[in-house]
Order: structure tokens, then sequence, then C-alpha cells
């Protein structure tokens, strides 16, 4: 297994801030969405200070997954 404590906080994929440690490119796919969108804004989009802000923030801008999604994890 792989740590999860990798990329930078305003970054790191859901996946991770949940604590997964089997990942894959997709991860880092996910930093290089979140840099465009804000090379693009001008600002940081989800600028978290913890994991769970950060993961709120995620929540909030992409929506929550649904309840059906959480029975099967």
């Amino acid at each position: 297994p792989m740590t999860s404590r990798v990329v930078t906080l305003w970054y790191r994929s859901p996946e991770l801030l949940l604590g997964a440690t089997d990942y894959d490119v997709g991860v880092d796919l996910w930093s290089a969405g979140c840099i465009l969108a804000e090379l693009l804004a001008g600002r940081p989009i989800m600028p978290g200070r913890t994991e769970v802000e950060q993961l709120h923030k995620i929540f909030k801008l992409c929506g929550s997954p649904s309840e059906e999604y959480w029975k099967k994890a």
C-alpha cells in the first residue's frame, strides 16, 4: 500500500482525503484539473486549511456523493 499523505492539500483528490492507499494516475489528473481551474480563475478554487475542510469545499463545489455510493464503499 502507498501513503495517502501526498499532494499539496488544495490539490488533493477526494480519495486521498478519505485515506485511500491504493490509487492511480487519477489523483494526478484531479490535481492538474485544480491547477487549471486556478489558472483560469486567477485564485485558488478550494483553499482548505484542514483535510476535513478540504473535503467540505470539494463537496460544496462538485456535489456530495450519493447515499448509494456510500453504501457501496
